[in-house]
């Protein structure tokens, strides 16, 4: 049930979030080797940023879902308590090992991942006025890519070239830890 809860919550946001246009490239930004592009999805001031790696190639391409992938199956993605909390544990030694103090802001992470969890890409959407640092995105996308595989059930999602995910991340959970 809680899987399910997680699950119409990720799918609701990926459709709220999807109905704003981006507004044209703002600006590019880099950070310890990755570059990320900025666009926003309006110009009211509360409006979210989404910055993705410059280096990202499915940004614009289209997820296909086969007809014979259950649509049930994004449910079988592991984003529960314990997910999370392995997650955000990794995060947070991330962030100990570099010294750099944890922000007090919560993110949407999109993930683009393979059948077996691996992360290929992702993206991050965040208020405009978000106390998260290029550096914190750099971070956190550096720690999720080397040392963090989604679980899921890989069998769920045959045929597919990758699937797309987002999922909150509550960084005043992780520095909680």
């Amino acid at each position: 049930m809680k899987k399910l809860q997680i699950f119409i919550l990720c799918m609701f946001t990926q459709h709220a979030f999807g109905q704003d246009k981006l507004t044209k490239l703002e600006e590019k930004v880099t950070s310890d080797g990755i570059s990320y592009k900025i666009s926003q999805r309006s110009s009211y001031p509360n409006s979210r940023k989404l910055y993705s790696n410059a280096s990202n190639k499915l940004d614009n391409d289209l997820a296909i879902i086969p007809v014979n992938v259950s649509r049930v199956a994004f449910s079988t993605i592991d984003m529960g308590k314990d997910e999370s909390k392995r997650r955000d544990g990794l995060i947070k030694k991330s962030f100990e090992l570099k010294s750099r103090p944890i922000p007090d802001d919560t993110l949407f992470v999109n993930y683009k991942i393979t059948r077996q969890g691996k992360i290929l890409e992702l993206s991050f959407l965040i208020k405009s006025n978000s106390k998260i640092s290029v550096d914190d995105l750099s971070l956190i996308e550096k720690t999720l890519k080397n040392d963090y595989v989604i679980k899921l059930d890989s069998k769920q999602f045959k045929e597919m070239k990758y699937i797309g995910y987002s999922a909150p991340l509550a960084l005043p959970g992780v520095k909680n830890l």
